[in-house]
């Protein structure tokens, strides 16, 4: 018997879909954990290119804007042609959204490498495509586990990534520092082998047409409950992310205390996500 077809006696688990499951986690630890970094950027940045908070704000806030509103394309991407090349693409954007800001000259260049190519690329290194990819190598009794590991690797990269981040920062400039977290989302390219292989041709049992699945859950109650509470991300998480190390500066702290207490959020909510 193969070993995708084995499961892990302890788990029920395949090594196949525990490969997907860790290397997924590992991405997300990853692209996440260099997003939640960019918070300590402000200060030098609007420092060295004169941009004000305001400015620096809105590029974070286009950022995640384009990151939710082109997630349903690429998670039609990944369906139709696999996981693993949808995730390297998106490890190329970020790489290349990481170069724009970190020769960036103006709050131009800042836009469009922090704001557009970042935001554009973190739907394919992020949740929706490793969930979707995990979600369908793993019994349905057990995705429940298998997501809480994924989106813990989330918070996991908040609480590894940030803090050396901020070293960093301390020991080079922000430009180099940038180029410095490109080699961290490099690694995404060969973990995303382990999300390769075309997903299997959708049947009529698989869902209802595009169009009558909105249809019925605009009408959801649950689901609209669900997308209101993602909006937590943007009132608060995203906001203290962004704010907060400047902020603790201000009041005469160093950059390692804002790091810290990022660190601290991230590390709290590894056990939210898994709970």
């Amino acid at each position: 018997m193969s070993d995708a077809a084995s499961p892990a006696p302890s788990s029920g688990l395949s090594r196949r879909a525990w490969i997907m499951i860790l290397t997924g986690a590992v991405i997300v630890t990853l692209s996440m954990g260099v997003r939640q970094s960019f918070g300590l950027f402000l200060r030098p940045v609007g420092l060295d290119l004169e941009i004000d908070r305001q400015t620096f704000g809105l590029i974070i806030a286009a950022q995640n804007l384009l990151f939710g509103l082109i997630q349903p394309f690429v998670g039609a991407w990944a369906d139709k042609h696999g996981a693993g090349k949808v995730a390297i693409g998106g490890a190329l954007v970020y790489l290349a959204g990481l170069a724009v800001a970190a020769t960036a000259a103006d709050a131009l260049g800042l836009m469009l490498g922090f704001g557009a190519l970042v935001g554009l690329s973190m739907a394919g290194v992020t949740f929706v495509v490793v969930l979707g990819a995990v979600g369908r190598a793993v019994p349905p009794e057990k995705r429940t586990l298998a997501f809480g590991i994924v989106t813990a690797g989330g918070s996991f990269g908040q609480f590894l990534v940030v803090p050396a981040a901020q070293g960093l920062l301390d020991a080079l400039d922000w430009r180099l520092t940038l180029f410095v977290m490109g080699g961290l989302v490099a690694l995404i390219i060969p973990l995303a082998l382990g999300l390769a292989g075309k997903p299997p041709a959708p049947t009529a049992r698989d869902g209802l047409p595009l169009k009558a699945a909105l249809k019925e859950a605009l009408t959801n109650p649950s689901y609209a409950l669900l997308n209101l509470g993602f909006f937590v991300c943007g009132f608060h998480v995203a906001f203290v992310g962004t704010h907060l190390p400047a902020y603790l500066r201000d009041m005469g702290l160093s950059g390692g205390v804002g790091a810290a207490s990022l660190a601290l959020i991230g590390l709290f909510n590894i056990a939210g996500s898994w709970l």
